[in-house]
């Protein structure tokens, strides 16, 4: 009861890293996760409301309660929200040039949102989840920070075609189109081969459901060929699921051109 606010603060946060650290490297447990909550809550006691510190504090706890909505779906939506409430506490916190920070939480609240679209008000959480997701990419650029660019450009391309599920499907899809084509310019696939070959098969899906609103065969063969690249980099040994996957996808594709040609290219399509 004698040391220093900071202090303090400091052995809190040293608790709920070590807790944080047991979760990370697979302890997953509902007391792990509780006893890592309950030490960072204790910290924000005693950090000073405009430390940078309190900000990593802040989102270190924000992450935990994310994974507790994972783990736990019957309390998802509280424990969503009040990881809302925390990132917002964060970026609070932030001086203007804090520039990492401030894209890292903006991407975290990206996908917060699109999680809580699942249990409540869809389009509204959805939107804001692409507005938390153009916030990011403001301070996180491809000259600076091209996987985690690209990273975001992902995850912002797989909300608009989640939000074209519920209104404006040809825009939105186009948008999702636009996105994911973007995280492909920054992507490597010699570096991240499953990475590349995931993004590509999203943009192939999200080429395969254009093509349901705007009758273009082109939109198809560029599905096909997305699969076809995602299948370069998928592999039974590195991914059978996601094989199996992008072959339905390629097959469903092949099947919607041979429905738009007749004679032997109808044929060739089936094949």
């Amino acid at each position: 009861g004698q040391e220093s606010p900071v202090m303090l603060a400091t052995a809190y946060r040293t608790l709920g890293n070590f807790y944080r650290d047991c979760i990370e490297q697979g302890d997953l447990s509902a007391e792990n996760l509780a006893m890592a909550i309950q030490a960072y809550e204790q910290s924000l006691h005693w950090f000073p409301d405009d430390q940078l510190e309190r900000a990593e504090v802040l989102n270190d706890l924000g992450n935990l309660y994310w994974t507790f909505a994972q783990i736990q779906p019957e309390d998802a939506t509280i424990s969503l929200e009040r990881t809302l409430q925390l990132y917002q506490a964060a970026l609070d916190c932030l001086a203007p040039q804090q520039l990492e920070t401030y894209a890292m939480l903006q991407n975290n609240l990206g996908g917060v949102y699109a999680d809580l679209a699942h249990h409540q008000e869809p389009v509204l959480n959805l939107e804001r989840s692409v507005q938390a997701y153009q916030q990011a990419l403001q301070s996180r650029t491809a000259e600076a920070d091209p996987i985690r660019y690209a990273s975001t450009q992902n995850n912002l391309g797989t909300t608009y075609w989640n939000l074209a599920q519920h209104q404006q499907p040809a825009f939105n899809l186009k948008q999702a189109i636009l996105a994911y084509a973007e995280a492909l310019n920054h992507h490597s696939p010699d570096h991240e081969p499953l990475h590349y070959a995931m993004i590509q098969n999203n943009l192939g899906t999200a080429y395969w459901n254009l093509a349901q609103y705007e009758q273009s065969k082109d939109y198809l063969l560029l599905a096909a060929l997305a699969y076809q690249s995602a299948l370069q980099y998928r592999s039974l040994e590195n991914h059978p699921a996601g094989v199996a996957a992008t072959q339905n996808n390629l097959g469903t594709a092949h099947w919607h051109l041979a429905s738009q040609t007749e004679g032997s290219e109808r044929r060739a399509y089936l094949e």
